[in-house]
């Protein structure tokens, strides 16, 4: 019988390998499209939509949570440093999942972002252990890195959409100055 697992998603293209290797592993897959860290709100909703129609079209379960930016602002506690900024946006997303999976009745529970190589892998893991502990849930990880190019791979095969930043306003701006600078090499 399949285990089921609330899995946070970050985005549709960063689910395509990551539900594929979960339904290897004989889970039960219920994504928790929880980002209130997106910015801007149409951004947001394409996103949404995008992640919305993978999860349709792979005949899966996706809770959408609120999104409030508002929340988001407070959690970062004014924090605008990259590596400070990330953590407590990952705290704020994993806390919500792990909530919501205690809420659903499901003991396990992971994240999308662990497919990411720009994210902080080791911030995710010490999360969501911390997390796992205290609801009494776990928190599922092996190294999805190494299918982050099939899944963009296969995100451009299913013609989703690609966003070019993690998510928040910082990481717009940060993307945006990155590309200026590599379009001037």
């Amino acid at each position: 019988m399949p285990k089921k697992i609330l899995t946070h998603v970050c985005c549709g293209p960063c689910a395509t390998y990551f539900t594929k290797r979960l339904r290897e592993k004989n889970f039960e897959i219920v994504g928790y499209y929880f980002n209130p860290n997106i910015y801007p709100r149409e951004e947001y909703y394409q996103r949404l939509l995008t992640a919305r129609t993978f999860f349709q079209n792979e005949q899966l379960m996706l809770v959408e949570g609120k999104y409030d930016p508002a929340t988001h602002a407070k959690a970062l506690k004014g924090e605008t440093l990259f590596g400070k900024r990330c953590r407590e946006c990952y705290r704020l997303r994993l806390q919500q999942t792990a909530l919501k999976a205690v809420e659903l009745g499901i003991f396990s529970f992971t994240t999308t972002l662990l497919i990411s190589p720009y994210q902080n892998q080791i911030a995710l893991r010490e999360i969501g252990r911390r997390l796992a502990r205290k609801y009494h849930l776990l928190f599922y990880e092996e190294d999805f890195v190494k299918g982050y190019k099939e899944s963009r791979k296969m995100a451009r095969e299913q013609g989703m959409y690609l966003q070019k930043y993690c998510g928040c306003g910082y990481s717009q701006e940060e993307s945006a100055k990155i590309r200026s600078c590599s379009g001037n090499l």
